[in-house]
This record gives C-alpha cells, structure tokens and sequence, in this order.
C-alpha cells in the first residue's frame, strides 16, 4: 500500500504544505500510524482512497497548526528573555540589598541605630540627638563611622550596584 500510495499522497499533501521534505514526514508519519491500526480493513478501493485523502488532509492541516504553534512559541522568546532578564535582575538587586542590610546590622549598636535613623528613617542629626539623648557631635561621630565601616565592607558590592544603576 506505501509503494502504491506514496507518491501520490505526497503530491496531494503539497496542495497544503509548500515544504517538500515536510510533505514527506508527513505522508510517512501517516503510513507509521497506519501500520499500527491492524485492525482496520476497506471493503473497496473508493473507501479506502477516501479514508487516505481525507487521512493526509487532516494531516497536513495538524502539521500546519504545529507549525503555527511553534512559530508562535519562537516569537514569544524575546519577550521571555526580557522577562528572564527583568527576574535575574531583581534577584541580585535583592541580593544587593540583603548584602547591605547585612552590614548594616553588623555595626556597633549605637552606630547602627544613629544611621538607620539617619538613612533609612530620614532623621535629622537634631531630631537624632534629642531621640537619643547624646551630643550632635556623638550623632556626626556615629554616622561617619557607620559609612566608614560600611564602606569597607561593601567594597566589593559597589561595583554590583553602579552595573544595577545601568540597567546592566
């Protein structure tokens, strides 16, 4: 039946598939998934033509709906790269900030509390020392320790956050 049909079933398939290579699969992929339906039997030769055209159609119709598919699915890459970008970005900006909070709760616990009131809580060096209760000076002293320290530890994240800054 392969030898019989073949030839003209792949003639058929190209009125549908403009790929000859792709026609050959595809009339080949048929007759596989012929071979494996034993069972079925034509009584006449017009069933079974029909059967075969009506077959290879259907056919050739999947494969251009794969194709389209994965056509689909190749244009949708870029934007999935952006996102994979976007989401490693994020990741190490959070790494960054973990890595920066982390120092900052290893500063001696008066520095500690003078800059976070100063950086994160935008307290002035008045309103720092009346909350305090320590000297304006002690308040100046403690925050440049603080970056003095923080600097010194950081120093090998700085280069991370300017790359962060530029949208690396």
């Amino acid at each position: 039946m392969f030898e019989e049909y073949y030839p003209a079933l792949c003639y058929y398939a190209t009125r549908f598939i403009n790929d000859s290579d792709q026609v050959k699969d595809v009339v080949q992929n048929f007759f596989v998934k012929l071979w494996d339906k034993k069972e079925l039997r034509f009584d006449n030769p017009t069933a079974l033509n029909s059967y075969l055209y009506t077959s290879i159609r259907n056919a050739c119709l999947n494969h251009i709906r794969q194709e389209k598919l994965h056509d689909n699915i190749h244009q949708q890459i870029p934007t999935e790269e952006v996102n994979e970008n976007e989401y490693l970005q994020e990741q190490l900006e959070n790494e960054v900030m973990q890595e920066i909070f982390g120092a900052i709760e290893d500063l001696p616990q008066k520095c500690k509390k003078v800059f976070k009131y100063s950086y994160l809580y935008g307290m002035s060096n008045n309103e720092i020392s009346e909350a305090l209760d320590i000297s304006i000076n002690t308040v100046k002293t403690h925050k440049l320790r603080a970056k003095q320290q923080l600097k010194e530890k950081l120093k090998n994240v700085f280069g991370i956050v300017v790359l962060l800054k530029m949208g690396f």
